[in-house]
């Protein structure tokens, strides 16, 4: 079986990392976390794309790609909101020697919305990222959803329960490993 990427299109407040930190556990995967590692290389965020976003992004790759090569499957656990983002993950696990599965999160946007303007960080949840609703809302009007021929999708609903979206994502890794 070859390793499977798993990545998302879904808005920030939709679920990604909760899911994640589950999917993880129940799929035996490498869980990887935008917010985590962003915390972990600069302690105190300026979210400045040159300077952080992009060599965040290059190392969670990094982490990712050897991951695959290794033959582990890997949670890449970021907004990923454009299609050409989303398919460098297609081919980052192509050149891997694996497959990559799009997990779309239908999620209201009003309903993302409201959970970003309610975000503190905690203690069991440190690693929130400060999004402020102007962002959140430059966001909603960029976002494409997963359209492309080359993206294996499946889709959730946050109203599923944990067990009916991991049998609808374990559905999906069996369909791209018999492709």
């Amino acid at each position: 079986m070859k390793p499977t990427l798993l990545y998302y299109a879904a808005l920030p407040g939709a679920g990604k990392t909760r899911l994640s930190e589950r999917l993880a556990i129940d799929l035996d995967m490498d869980h990887y976390n935008s917010d985590q590692l962003r915390y972990q290389m600069f302690p105190e965020p300026t979210y400045d794309l040159h300077s952080e976003t992009i060599p965040m992004f290059n190392r969670m790759q990094e982490l990712t790609k050897t991951a695959l090569a290794a033959g582990r499957s890997a949670i890449y656990d970021a907004y990923m909101h454009s299609t050409g983002l989303r398919l460098q993950l297609v081919d980052l696990a192509e050149q891997a020697g694996g497959v990559a599965l799009c997990v779309h999160i239908d999620t209201d946007p009003e309903l993302c919305r409201q959970r970003v303007a309610e975000r503190k960080v905690s203690p069991d949840y440190l690693y929130t990222e400060d999004i402020t609703l102007e962002i959140f809302d430059r966001v909603i009007a960029d976002d494409e959803p997963p359209t492309d021929h080359r993206e294996n999708v499946v889709v959730i609903n946050p109203s599923l329960g944990h067990e009916d979206s991991l049998e609808i994502i374990r559905a999906g890794i069996v369909a791209i490993q018999a492709a």
